[in-house]
Protein backbone atom coordinates (compact mmCIF):
# COMPACT_ATOMS: atom_id res chain seq x y z
CA UNK A 1 0.00 0.00 0.00
CA UNK A 2 1.07 3.53 -1.02
CA UNK A 3 3.21 5.63 2.23
CA UNK A 4 1.27 8.67 1.90
CA UNK A 5 -2.70 7.32 1.05
CA UNK A 6 -4.07 8.26 4.39
CA UNK A 7 -2.54 11.62 4.23
CA UNK A 8 -3.80 12.41 0.54
CA UNK A 9 -7.05 10.59 1.27
CA UNK A 10 -8.13 13.02 4.20
CA UNK A 11 -6.57 15.21 2.19
CA UNK A 12 -8.88 14.77 -1.26
CA UNK A 13 -11.55 11.83 -0.04
CA UNK A 14 -14.07 14.28 1.24
CA UNK A 15 -14.70 16.41 -1.67
CA UNK A 16 -17.66 16.18 -3.07
CA UNK A 17 -17.67 14.04 -6.69
CA UNK A 18 -19.91 16.09 -8.52
CA UNK A 19 -19.13 19.84 -9.25
CA UNK A 20 -23.04 20.25 -11.06
CA UNK A 21 -26.07 22.07 -9.13
CA UNK A 22 -26.16 20.28 -6.26
CA UNK A 23 -30.13 20.04 -6.25
CA UNK A 24 -30.90 18.76 -9.54
CA UNK A 25 -27.64 16.12 -9.54
CA UNK A 26 -27.70 15.17 -5.75
CA UNK A 27 -32.20 14.54 -5.99
CA UNK A 28 -32.08 12.60 -9.09
CA UNK A 29 -29.44 10.41 -7.62
CA UNK A 30 -30.75 9.95 -4.32
CA UNK A 31 -34.02 9.27 -6.69
CA UNK A 32 -32.74 6.88 -8.35
CA UNK A 33 -31.13 5.35 -5.21
CA UNK A 34 -34.91 4.67 -3.28
CA UNK A 35 -36.45 3.72 -6.29
CA UNK A 36 -33.83 1.06 -6.90
CA UNK A 37 -34.01 0.03 -3.02
CA UNK A 38 -37.61 -0.47 -3.22
CA UNK A 39 -37.37 -2.35 -6.70
CA UNK A 40 -35.30 -4.77 -5.02
CA UNK A 41 -36.74 -5.37 -1.53
CA UNK A 42 -38.47 -8.23 -0.90
CA UNK A 43 -41.16 -6.76 0.25
CA UNK A 44 -42.10 -5.36 -3.68
CA UNK A 45 -44.68 -6.53 -5.58
CA UNK A 46 -42.38 -5.78 -8.77
CA UNK A 47 -40.20 -9.39 -9.69
CA UNK A 48 -37.06 -9.34 -11.00
CA UNK A 49 -38.38 -10.52 -14.38
CA UNK A 50 -40.74 -7.57 -14.37
CA UNK A 51 -37.70 -4.97 -13.46
CA UNK A 52 -35.42 -6.85 -16.45
CA UNK A 53 -38.12 -6.30 -19.10
CA UNK A 54 -39.21 -2.91 -18.10
CA UNK A 55 -37.54 -1.12 -20.88
CA UNK A 56 -35.44 2.08 -19.78
CA UNK A 57 -36.60 5.78 -20.29
CA UNK A 58 -34.20 7.69 -23.19
CA UNK A 59 -31.80 9.59 -21.40
CA UNK A 60 -31.95 13.41 -21.21
CA UNK A 61 -30.55 16.46 -20.21
CA UNK A 62 -31.51 17.66 -17.16
CA UNK A 63 -33.94 20.50 -17.52
CA UNK A 64 -33.37 23.86 -14.78
CA UNK A 65 -36.39 23.66 -12.40
CA UNK A 66 -38.98 26.57 -11.94
CA UNK A 67 -40.40 25.78 -8.87
CA UNK A 68 -40.08 27.58 -5.51
CA UNK A 69 -38.34 24.53 -3.98
CA UNK A 70 -35.43 23.77 -6.19
CA UNK A 71 -31.84 25.08 -4.36
CA UNK A 72 -29.83 27.87 -6.60
CA UNK A 73 -25.92 26.74 -6.84
CA UNK A 74 -23.85 28.32 -3.87
CA UNK A 75 -22.06 31.30 -5.23
CA UNK A 76 -18.41 31.30 -5.38
CA UNK A 77 -16.98 34.08 -3.90
CA UNK A 78 -13.07 34.58 -5.41
CA UNK A 79 -10.22 35.08 -2.94
CA UNK A 80 -8.81 33.27 0.27
CA UNK A 81 -10.15 30.08 1.73
CA UNK A 82 -11.38 29.46 4.87
CA UNK A 83 -8.17 27.18 6.20
CA UNK A 84 -9.99 24.15 8.32
CA UNK A 85 -7.73 22.55 11.22
CA UNK A 86 -6.32 19.89 9.04
CA UNK A 87 -4.95 22.86 6.79
CA UNK A 88 -0.86 22.61 8.50
CA UNK A 89 -1.30 19.12 9.00
CA UNK A 90 -1.63 18.67 5.40
CA UNK A 91 1.17 21.02 4.51
CA UNK A 92 3.46 19.19 6.73
CA UNK A 93 3.02 15.79 5.01
CA UNK A 94 3.13 16.88 1.67
CA UNK A 95 6.58 19.02 3.21
CA UNK A 96 7.43 15.70 4.26
CA UNK A 97 6.51 13.81 0.86
CA UNK A 98 8.30 16.29 -1.24
CA UNK A 99 11.91 15.72 1.74
CA UNK A 100 11.09 11.89 0.45
CA UNK A 101 10.86 12.64 -3.03
CA UNK A 102 14.55 14.40 -3.20
CA UNK A 103 15.71 11.80 -1.02
CA UNK A 104 14.53 9.18 -3.20
CA UNK A 105 16.04 11.06 -5.99
CA UNK A 106 19.16 11.32 -4.91
CA UNK A 107 19.26 7.28 -4.35
CA UNK A 108 18.25 6.94 -7.85
CA UNK A 109 21.08 9.74 -9.05
CA UNK A 110 23.59 7.89 -7.12
CA UNK A 111 22.47 4.50 -8.20
CA UNK A 112 22.83 5.60 -11.90
CA UNK A 113 26.11 7.04 -11.11
CA UNK A 114 27.63 3.74 -9.74
CA UNK A 115 26.04 1.68 -12.32
CA UNK A 116 27.48 4.09 -15.09
CA UNK A 117 31.01 3.82 -13.09
CA UNK A 118 30.55 0.08 -13.12
CA UNK A 119 29.67 0.18 -16.88
CA UNK A 120 32.99 2.27 -17.50
CA UNK A 121 35.51 -0.15 -15.23
CA UNK A 122 34.33 -3.30 -17.33
CA UNK A 123 34.52 -1.08 -20.43
CA UNK A 124 38.39 -0.25 -19.37
CA UNK A 125 38.85 -4.06 -17.90
CA UNK A 126 37.63 -4.88 -21.40
CA UNK A 127 40.18 -2.78 -23.39
CA UNK A 128 43.04 -3.67 -21.27
CA UNK A 129 42.44 -7.76 -21.82
CA UNK A 130 41.93 -6.84 -25.45
CA UNK A 131 45.25 -4.90 -25.57
CA UNK A 132 46.88 -7.98 -23.88
CA UNK A 133 45.41 -10.22 -26.37
CA UNK A 134 46.91 -8.38 -28.90
CA UNK A 135 50.08 -7.84 -27.72
CA UNK A 136 50.50 -11.56 -27.19
CA UNK A 137 49.40 -12.16 -30.46
CA UNK A 138 51.85 -9.87 -32.32
CA UNK A 139 54.27 -11.40 -30.40
CA UNK A 140 53.62 -15.31 -31.48
CA UNK A 141 53.29 -13.92 -35.08
CA UNK A 142 56.64 -12.18 -34.92
CA UNK A 143 58.18 -15.42 -33.11
CA UNK A 144 56.42 -17.59 -36.08
CA UNK A 145 57.90 -15.03 -38.83
CA UNK A 146 61.50 -15.12 -37.33
CA UNK A 147 61.23 -18.88 -37.62
CA UNK A 148 60.02 -18.63 -41.05
CA UNK A 149 62.93 -16.45 -42.04
CA UNK A 150 65.53 -18.22 -40.12
CA UNK A 151 64.03 -21.72 -42.22
CA UNK A 152 64.22 -19.65 -45.45
CA UNK A 153 67.81 -18.44 -44.86
CA UNK A 154 68.56 -22.17 -44.35
CA UNK A 155 67.21 -23.71 -47.27
CA UNK A 156 68.78 -20.19 -49.31
CA UNK A 157 72.48 -21.73 -47.66
CA UNK A 158 71.54 -24.94 -48.67
CA UNK A 159 70.57 -24.34 -52.29
CA UNK A 160 73.52 -21.56 -53.05
CA UNK A 161 75.87 -24.80 -51.57
CA UNK A 162 74.39 -27.64 -53.74
CA UNK A 163 74.74 -24.87 -56.45
CA UNK A 164 78.76 -24.54 -55.69
CA UNK A 165 79.26 -28.16 -56.00
CA UNK A 166 77.49 -28.64 -58.99
CA UNK A 167 79.52 -26.07 -60.89
CA UNK A 168 83.15 -27.81 -59.64
CA UNK A 169 84.88 -29.54 -62.46
CA UNK A 170 84.96 -33.12 -62.15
Amino acid sequence: MWKWFDQIDSIYGSRPESNGTEGALDSATSLLENTMEDALSPCSDVSTSQLVKAPSPPARPPTPATSSTSRTPERVVPGKRKRNMHHQEHLAVLREMQVADIQQQELNRAQRERHLQMAIDEARQAREQEAGLRTEENAQTAAFNQAFLNVMRMLVQAMSGRQETNSLPD
